[in-house]
């Protein structure tokens, strides 16, 4: 029983990792092209921290609200 438990946090630990990863790399996207755009420097570091709450918002409307996590879906949606 405890060996499960372990498994399975680990299995979760690797989710939360791999979302953290897509998310930095399309924030790293928008920041790119931001800046190729020749936008102000301003703008574009006021629009990170939108940038990341908007990507937030779409994983708990994809995954897991309570984790905001892409990865993981929501145990009221695989019940249906």
């Amino acid at each position: 029983m405890e060996r499960t438990k372990t498994r399975m946090g680990n299995f979760m630990n690797k989710l939360q990792i791999a979302d953290q990863t897509l998310k930095g790399g399309i924030q790293g996207v928008i920041c790119y092209f931001l800046w190729k755009s020749n936008l102000d420097r301003e703008l574009i570091f006021m629009l990170m921290p939108i940038s990341s709450t908007v990507l937030a918002w779409i994983s708990t409307k994809i995954g897991d609200p309570d984790l905001a996590c892409l990865f993981v879906q929501d145990k009221d949606k695989k019940q249906k």
